[in-house]
């Protein structure tokens, strides 16, 4: 599955993900933890996306992350391997 593309978007709906584990780890009092796990309910409900902001940092970081990761393997010898 390719990172980004409709089907891995549609695989991670209504699912905890890495990006968010601090949410999830937080005080279940705390508004983080209420707002994600409000996304991820109205995800499993509408089947939909909820959208997020994304900084312009986040989106330097989706689009260089190609050559950041032949940077590494160049740097380190080890191959990366890409997963859904």
């Amino acid at each position: 599955m390719i990172q980004g593309s409709d089907k891995w978007h549609e695989a991670r709906l209504g699912k905890v993900t890495a990006s968010h584990i601090n949410d999830v780890m937080m005080d279940k009092a705390k508004a983080g933890y209420q707002n994600y796990k409000s996304q991820l309910i109205c995800e499993r409900l509408t089947g939909r996306k909820t959208d997020t902001f994304k900084s312009a940092a986040m989106s330097q970081g989706n689009e260089i992350e190609p050559q950041a990761r032949a940077v590494y393997t160049l740097t380190t010898g080890l191959d990366v391997q890409e997963v859904g």
